[in-house]
């Protein structure tokens, strides 16, 4: 009985381990869009990308909103999910960086 109870919770463990492992694996990377500002708001910005398509994007949080001036050109980064939205929506920025800057 013993035994078995042991080789239960080594099996769930081995199974915990490769969960942790997959969705480690599994997470999307950072991901990033380059595009001029057509837009610019308290809570979000708009972006043209050079093939035209306009996305709304949320600041980075704590971002300091002055750096960035219409028609700045800037580079995206964020988490890698664009909701499927008119215009399509990115809610995880994570940093901005402008053309030429590093």
């Amino acid at each position: 009985m013993k035994k078995k109870l042991a080789s239960t919770i080594i099996i769930l463990f081995v199974i915990l381990g490769i969960f942790v492992v997959v969705r480690t694996l599994c997470k999307p990377a950072n991901a990033n869009i380059e595009g001029t500002v057509l837009e610019k708001n308290e809570t979000t910005f708009m972006l043209e990308t050079d093939n035209l398509n306009q996305i709304v994007c949320d600041w980075p949080k704590n971002y300091d909103t002055s750096q960035i001036e219409i028609n700045d050109k800037i580079t995206v980064y964020f988490n890698g999910k664009i909701l499927e939205t008119y215009p399509a929506r990115i809610k995880g920025t994570i940093k901005i960086k402008k053309a030429g800057i590093d």
